[in-house]
């Protein structure tokens, strides 16, 4: 199924970035600033986010739950965390200093839309996708500011 062969690689990417990044902050010989360590935490979210709802439909398809309800079921679960990831995690400080980010509010709306109305694969890989985009972003970030504090030093 093509589904699982998505969601398989989307764990292996999630699991990749939090590897690296990791590498680069163990590897960094400066000082690791403020935003390093909102960038990494990000980074760290992100990815258990990407590796977890990944994981989620495939458990749920290994059971007796009807397969339209996988994906209603895995959306809900991925809107209300992503919902409390923008309340509560280091993205709203990171709104403060890069505006562009607002588009982030979109996707905890777009996948409790899946959830209620839609109930399809493609929204919820789309936002899983969407995620994978930020956390790279992220990484890049994380690297921009250790660069930058390599210069300074």
């Amino acid at each position: 199924m093509l589904g699982e062969v998505v969601l398989t690689s989307f764990i292996e990417v999630g699991i990749g970035i939090a590897g690296f990044s990791s590498i680069v902050v163990a590897l960094s010989r400066s000082a690791i600033t403020e935003d390093m360590k909102i960038a990494f935490l990000q980074i760290w979210i992100q990815s258990g986010a990407i590796i977890t709802f990944s994981a989620i439909p495939l458990i749920l398809e290994a059971t007796q739950i009807d397969r339209d309800l996988v994906y209603v079921i895995s959306s809900y679960f991925y809107g209300v965390f992503l919902t409390m990831v923008m309340i509560f995690g280091p993205m709203r400080k990171r709104l403060k200093a890069h505006p562009i980010l607002i588009i982030g509010l979109l996707f905890p709306l777009i996948v409790l839309f899946n959830a209620v109305f839609l109930g399809k694969a493609w929204p919820y890989l789309l936002i899983l996708l969407a995620g994978i985009f930020i956390a790279f972003l992220s990484f890049y970030q994380l690297i921009r500011e250790m660069w930058a504090n390599e210069s300074d030093a």
